[in-house]
């Protein structure tokens, strides 16, 4: 699957491993500084400074409708990538952080698989079958993104849920534990954003 990296506008310590990458503004130099060299950047440039000149940049009106993360996803889905992974989206503003998270579902509405990878979680959209390796002892959460959520059956989590259906405003799915490698979430109606985080070394 065609896969690019979206660098937003935090620090981030996550190793970027695609060979593309597009940065939202000011993500240029939170990559530029951890030695990554993006192709492109995307957005009003407000906060990007220093730019190489043989980088394409994607300038926007300041008054505009999107983020410079969301328009950084669509270029990317335009340029027919249909896997994005996500650096840079934690660690600041938390408001920035809420609808950075946002753009997994962007990208999903738009028939494209994305991932917030921060440095200690990767982050899901899921609203059908969700599959997933993990390590055993991985808390994994499932965060209701709609009004309702249905949760048809869980395989590989210590807490299953079957059949139950939760509001946006319950807080239950939180640190679940996968009991092995891989995990199957079944969705059948809703929105849910998945969290992976990592076991931390002692």
């Amino acid at each position: 699957m065609k896969t690019c990296a979206v660098v937003l506008n935090y620090d981030f310590t996550r190793a970027i491993t695609e060979d593309y990458i597009i940065c939202a503004d000011g993500g240029y130099n939170r990559a530029k500084k951890n030695g990554y060299k993006p192709q492109v950047v995307v957005g009003d440039l407000d906060s990007a400074k220093n730019i190489d000149s043989d980088v394409e940049v994607i300038k926007f009106n300041k008054r505009k409708d999107k983020t410079d993360g969301e328009l950084a996803i669509i270029y990317a889905i335009n340029k027919g990538y249909r896997k994005i992974n996500v650096y840079g989206a934690s660690g600041g503003r938390l408001d920035h952080v809420m609808f950075n998270l946002r753009l997994v579902a962007i990208a999903a509405k738009m028939g494209v698989r994305c991932t917030i990878k921060g440095d200690d979680f990767d982050a899901y959209y899921a609203n059908s079958i969700f599959k997933l390796n993990t390590v055993k002892g991985e808390v994994i959460s499932i965060v209701p993104y709609s009004e309702k959520v249905h949760i048809m059956s869980t395989e590989g989590l210590e807490y299953e849920i079957n059949n139950v259906e939760y509001d946006m405003f319950n807080t239950v799915c939180v640190s679940n534990v996968a009991t092995g490698d891989n995990i199957t979430i079944t969705i059948d109606r809703g929105d849910a954003l998945i969290f992976r985080v990592f076991q931390k070394e002692v």
